[in-house]
């Protein structure tokens, strides 16, 4: 059975951004750089809508704000730049990693709470199982005494009369403390098995989650390094395609990264700026930043 995918939609939007006072001293003379862009086309697939989307290309133009002087938002008839999001097995294998992550926590979360029972369960048959030795080796006792007490009447003779109450009577009491080990058994009895149960299934699950691990390590052990986006363009002109992003975080360090290319702006060597060819380090702090060389990078670009 063929199911048909949602159709990509387009949305237009428009928005401009304009660097000003890009000189490194009072002597240089400013510049102005001008970036426009519209939203084209926004796959459906990557489930972010036309507001949270024009949010995050803001917020990955105003990084770029922590290298240059001022900077404004305006709006521009001059539309240079348009950015597609395109859903491929790139953001499909995004997709099954964020899947089988959340699988992987839920299965954890599960069994964190099948083995508070599963300790809780071991207590309350830890707990019978004490009780019934106490019990048994009452009846035990009761029993050793009560026999060497017959066996003691019968070497003198036999019982009378008179001895045949008190005799029942402690027999009666031995059978009432025979009911009471064998129900206290049976309990022990029922508890250990709904607690071998219990091992078995936590058993299960945990090998489950394993083999979910497994599958995780041997799909995406080693990385699944592919770009997450392009620019293509001649500076003036172009469009910025996002292909994949596992959360709004990324997409907007992807976003700024393109963004910066659109700028004219190449690769740098540390690993924490938004122009290394690699997104690794700049997630790892709360804010997401220029470095140093992001910095010398676009007051490069307005010299």
């Amino acid at each position: 059975m063929l199911i048909r995918q949602p159709s990509a939609i387009s949305i237009l939007v428009f928005g401009a951004l304009l660097f000003t006072g890009c000189g490194t001293s009072p002597s240089d003379r400013g510049c102005t750089i001008d970036f426009s862009y519209s939203i084209g086309t926004v796959d459906p697939r990557f489930n972010i809508n036309h507001a949270e989307l024009d949010a995050v290309i803001r917020d990955a133009l105003r990084i770029w704000s922590q290298g240059v002087d001022s900077i404004r938002i305006v709006d521009s008839p001059r539309r240079n730049n348009v950015i597609h999001l395109i859903y491929d097995e790139r953001q499909q294998s995004t997709d099954l990693a964020r899947r089988m992550r959340a699988q992987i926590r839920r299965n954890e979360g599960e069994i964190k709470q099948m083995k508070s029972r599963l300790e809780q369960q071991d207590f309350l048959v830890e707990q019978l199982r004490r009780e019934h030795e106490r019990i048994a080796q009452n009846l035990t006792s009761q029993l050793e005494t009560f026999n060497e007490w017959v066996e003691s009447i019968n070497a003198a003779g036999g019982f009378s009369q008179d001895m045949r109450s008190q005799y029942d009577y402690r027999r009666d009491d031995i059978q009432r403390l025979q009911d009471s080990e064998l129900q206290k058994r049976e309990q022990l009895n029922r508890e250990a098995q709904a607690l071998n149960r219990m091992t078995l299934e936590v058993n299960l699950k945990i090998e489950l989650g394993n083999q979910i691990i497994d599958d995780f390590n041997r799909e995406f052990g080693e990385g699944y390094n592919f770009n997450s986006g392009v620019y293509r363009g001649d500076g003036r002109r172009g469009t910025i395609t996002i292909y994949h992003f596992s959360d709004l975080r990324e997409l907007k360090v992807t976003l700024a990264h393109e963004i910066g290319h659109a700028l004219g702006i190449g690769h740098v060597e540390n690993s924490k700026s938004i122009m290394y060819e690699l997104i690794e380090d700049q997630l790892s702090d709360g804010d997401i930043r220029l470095t140093n060389e992001d910095i010398e990078a676009i007051r490069a670009v307005c010299r």
